[in-house]
């Protein structure tokens, strides 16, 4: 069955005609010539945009003379042709149904652009020889969807605004919509604040630390403060960990059960392990949260992993905005040898990488937390340069901290009360970041997968917050 209707068509094309420039303006985002299926209305809709591009009013013979000037004076000038824009002319329409149409239109747009897509797609299918991966056969037929999908969606609301437009509505949107915070909340409070109030959209938020350091343990707190608490969608993109070390992280940490003891069955001789480790496998059905190693595929596939999530499990506003979500990058690294040449090093290419993911969480509206590698002057030094590749990575990145052990010094100076580990933000360009020596205390537990922040301290150790010694969590265990 052909995707078109006619009587919408001729609606749109009539309004212009009748309202001219203004009701033009209101629809011209969502029609192109292709969004016309007939012949007759592709023309005048070029003869149209012609017109309403030097005056504000049509007839029947600025028709005519846009035609000549698009050199398409000969279609015209035919006798169906002539009687059919008298038709368009002579059509009753309300204005306020002219954009419901255009949308209708569009739709059915978008719609003809899908089945050629597929068609597409099935002649890629054509030329496979077996020797690709499942997910490269896949990709040659979502990720050609997943793309128009995506560009008809972000182009229903893509044109200028002038900066006061609207501003009552958004005013009063705010009045009535106040929230904690600007960003998504991490869980940790005082990092949001540091950074200028959570994880936002469009912006990659980095944490850099040495390996076997907890960074993937503050990815999967953060993780599930959000898709378990506020039943936000994460997705995990790992480098390193299986789905089975990830899951028994996440048991551990919901259930307050050693990660060992969990990973080995020993946890079904204590009942109340048990009861705690079922009660939060319980929880983990719930938890929106996926997890994928992606160790050894190409950045692009990555990427496309990412695409297909917010397609299918994220969703978008009836606005066209996408929904509130999370990715972490666990973490930035090679994970093929794909892209290093002669002409390029690693770190150029992981320059480039961050790039395309910056381009990635722009076009789709979308939050991103990002660990990288600290290298080894990290382990004694707090500065940007100690991390690996930190001149590509500042060009795009909204924050950058460090997370690290104290040192025994710090420990001592700021009392044993008060953590085990520190994030230090180096960079922060929403928020105000931290005096110079601060740092936001941290107490990490490994060996049931917690970490829970304290709160800042100062180079003076002034005004820091002093934990009550009987508070909650102070007898989690050691740090593993």
């Amino acid at each position: 069955m052909e995707l078109t209707n006619i009587a919408s068509e001729r609606a749109v094309l009539a309004g212009i005609c009748r309202y001219g420039l203004d009701t033009y303006l209101e629809v011209e985002a969502l029609l192109e010539e292709d969004t016309f299926s007939v012949d007759y209305n592709k023309v005048l809709y070029k003869c149209l945009a012609q017109i309403l591009s030097q005056t504000d009013k049509v007839d029947f013979v600025s028709i005519l003379s846009a035609g000549q000037s698009l050199l398409l004076g000969e279609y015209l000038n035919k006798q169906e042709v002539l009687k059919h824009i008298h038709g368009i002319l002579e059509t009753p329409i309300d204005e306020n149904s002219i954009k419901l149409h255009a949308q209708k239109i569009r739709r059915l747009q978008f719609g003809r652009h899908l089945q050629g897509t597929i068609k597409e797609s099935w002649k890629n299918l054509a030329a496979i020889s077996g020797e690709e991966t499942i997910s490269e056969i896949m990709g040659l037929v979502e990720t050609p969807i997943q793309d128009a999908s995506l560009i008809y969606t972000k182009q229903d609301n893509f044109r200028p605004k002038g900066v006061g437009e609207d501003i009552d509505a958004y005013i009063a949107h705010l009045m009535s919509d106040e929230k904690p915070s600007i960003g998504l909340p991490t869980g940790f409070p005082s990092y949001d604040s540091a950074i200028g109030g959570g994880l936002r959209r469009k912006c990659i938020d980095l944490i850099a630390a040495r390996s076997k350091a907890g960074k993937s343990l503050i990815g999967q707190t953060i993780a599930i403060n959000l898709a378990s608490k506020l039943q936000i969608p994460v997705l995990i993109l790992d480098t390193e960990m299986s789905e089975e070390d990830n899951r028994n992280r996440m048991l551990a940490n919901l259930s307050g059960v050693p990660i060992n003891e969990i990973a080995s069955g020993r946890f079904t001789r204590s009942e109340k392990d048990k009861q705690a480790v079922l009660a939060a496998a319980e929880q983990l059905k719930e938890v929106r949260c996926k997890h994928i190693n992606i160790t050894g595929k190409p950045f692009p596939e990555m990427l496309a992993i990412a695409r297909r999530w917010i397609l299918k499990d994220v969703g978008f506003q009836p606005n066209g905005r996408t929904n509130d979500c999370l990715i972490i990058y666990d973490y930035l690294k090679l994970t093929s040898a794909e892209g290093i040449s002669n002409a390029l090093a690693e770190h150029q290419v992981l320059g480039f990488q961050m790039i395309q993911l910056h381009n990635f969480v722009v076009e789709h509206d979308c939050s991103c937390l990002c660990f990288v590698q600290l290298n080894r002057d990290g382990i004694t030094k707090e500065t940007i340069d100690t991390i690996a590749g930190s001149d590509r990575l500042v060009w795009v990145a909204t924050s950058i901290s460090i997370f690290k052990e104290k040192s025994a010094e710090e420990i001592s100076d700021d009392g044993p009360n008060n953590g085990n580990k520190k994030i230090v933000p180096l960079v922060a360009r929403h928020g105000p970041g931290m005096e110079d020596g601060g740092y936001i205390c941290c107490q990490m537990n490994g060996d049931v997968a917690r970490i829970r922040e304290i709160g800042p301290v100062r180079i003076n150790r002034r005004d820091f917050p002093q934990r009550d010694p009987n508070s909650e969590g102070e007898d989690e265990g050691e740090d593993s």
